[in-house]
């Protein structure tokens, strides 16, 4: 089983175009929430982007995808290199979480931090500074590019929306 995994900050697209180019090319699509409250449906609060417990819900992640291993079907996977913890601190995702999903290859969205903000607004009534969410991108792929680096596989940018892009991507 091939994994892509789709990364990038709230709000840049990233469930909208796996949802999109899992239906045309018939892959199967989670996103990495998604698998997580299947296994523990407090794992992540509704109300916000704050994860509470970060490492817990990473353990969840591995064996949710491990057991979907069995069907050996293609799998994009969207999610995030970092998260926002209680404190409102950007955190990074341990690499070996990436590492023990055997990933395949890495697709990270990017878009304007303002648009960004004025997205979350509009979707989830949820203010986040454009500063803070420049920071939180950059973060988000420079531990891309580490996971990436570490793993040994390639790792795509591409900018928020981009479906024509990730199609490519998922097609190699």
């Amino acid at each position: 089983m091939n994994i892509t995994f789709v990364g990038g900050i709230h709000g840049v697209g990233k469930t909208t175009c796996c949802t999109r180019i899992a239906k045309t090319l018939g892959l199967r699509h989670h996103s990495a929430s998604e698998l997580i409250r299947q296994q523990r449906a407090t794992a992540i609060s509704e109300n916000s982007k704050i994860v509470l417990d970060a490492a817990a819900n990473q353990r969840l992640l591995i064996a949710a995808v491990n057991s979907l291993r069995p069907e050996n079907t293609d799998l994009i996977l969207d999610g995030h290199f970092t998260l926002m913890d209680k404190t409102g601190a950007i955190k990074a995702i341990d690499t070996s979480v990436f590492c023990d999903l055997t990933l395949s290859a890495i697709v990270v969205f990017y878009d304007k931090e303002e648009s960004i903000s004025e997205r979350l607004k509009a979707r989830d009534n949820h203010e986040i500074s454009p500063e803070f969410l420049l920071d939180w991108q950059s973060q988000e792929l420079e531990c891309a590019r580490k996971v990436a680096n570490t793993l040994g596989i390639r790792c795509t940018e591409l900018p928020a929306f981009d479906i024509a892009g990730l199609e490519t991507m998922c097609m190699k």
